[in-house]
Order: structure tokens, then C-alpha cells, then sequence
């Protein structure tokens, strides 16, 4: 599942998810016109609540920073991690492929992405196992009390 901005290189991404022909797939760009189900949101909008309702997770960072993958792994679900451009937080080094996060290294390459999501799609145990330690990395570590510590530290 992934909701973003049409900037940057995301287009060869979202046109896997335009295909809707994936139902492991939900994958779309943010209209930002209001909707018909709200003069404040457009239709595609989702809260971190929907998100929550997904079994996989996308984060995709491109020419700006987004702050979103915290909170993705809140979910619980297994995010996806495709990080082309190098933004960090202080934290990121904590990230661990298929420990709590699904890392993605082949932009641009449908072939690969398609092949990652079929592999964590087979083994439902080993999604849950990545989902619940992204959880726990955050309820751990980003916390109000440990970051209040680190930024003492500091």
C-alpha cells in the first residue's frame, strides 16, 4: 500500500499499481483535489489508521524527505523500504533487512519489485516476524522518553 506525491521518479512504481491487476498491490498517487467524499480530502486519501489495515507496506522516499516511515512501521505490517536518494534520521542505522524492514534497492525495475513482493507473500510467518520488530524498533526507540534522552545526549 503507498499514497504519494507525483514528484521525482516514482512514475515506473505507480504505474505497477495502476494496473490494478495485483491484489497485493495498492498503490497510487495523491489527488489533491477535493473529493467527492469530502471537501477536505481527495478519495484516494488514506489515514494512518487505513494504513494500518494493510497486510504490506511501501515507503518511498525521493527528492524530499518524508517522515512517514516511523509511523508505517507503528502498523505492524512489513514495510517495504525504498530509499534511492540517501535521506536518514538518526535512527535509520537501526534498520535491518528482513529483520524489521523489506529493503528495496532496484529503482526502476518492476521485475524485481514484483519478484520481492511474491517472496514475502509466500511466507506469511516471516512477514509477521518483520512487521512486529519494525513495531517494537519504534516503540523502543523513538518514544518520547528515548528520544528526549538522546537529545540530551546531545
Amino acid at each position: 500500500m503507498w499514497r504519494g506525491a507525483r514528484t521525482g521518479e516514482r512514475q515506473w512504481l505507480t504505474e505497477i499499481g495502476e494496473r490494478r491487476n495485483d491484489s497485493l498491490l495498492d498503490i497510487e498517487f495523491i489527488d489533491w483535489n477535493p473529493g467527492n467524499r469530502s471537501r477536505f480530502y481527495s478519495d484516494n486519501f488514506k489515514t494512518i489508521y487505513q494504513y494500518a489495515e494493510y497486510k504490506y507496506l511501501l515507503h518511498q522516499e525521493d527528492w524530499s524527505y518524508s517522515s512517514r516511515l516511523k509511523y508505517l512501521l507503528l502498523c505492524g505490517s512489513p514495510v517495504i523500504y525504498a530509499n534511492f536518494y540517501g535521506w536518514q534520521e538518526y535512527w535509520y542505522h537501526l534498520l535491518k533487512h528482513d529483520f524489521n524492514i523489506i529493503e528495496f534497492k532496484a529503482k526502476g525495475s518492476e521485475l524485481s519489485f514484483y519478484n520481492l513482493t511474491r517472496e514475502i507473500a509466500k511466507n506469511d510467518r516471516k512477514a509477521k516476524y518483520i512487521g512486529s520488530n519494525g513495531r517494537a524498533l519504534v516503540q523502543k526507540y523513538l518514544n518520547d522518553q528515548a528520544i528526549q534522552q538522546y537529545s540530551h545526549m546531545m
